[in-house]
């Protein structure tokens, strides 16, 4: 567990044992917009596009 909610539920999980293994409990797609997209959300989508 990587990251916590205010009230300490965990709210991010990763994996060392793979390159790009990532769970979260947020929706970074609510607040990104066309030109300014949210950090999370762009780096999944250059991994996505890299691994097709």
């Amino acid at each position: 567990v990587s990251g916590y909610s205010d009230e300490g539920f965990p709210e991010i999980m990763e994996s060392k044992n793979h390159r790009y293994y990532l769970g979260i409990q947020a929706h970074p797609e609510f607040k990104s917009r066309p030109l300014t997209p949210a950090p999370l959300f762009l780096e999944f989508l250059k991994n996505s596009i890299s691994y097709s």
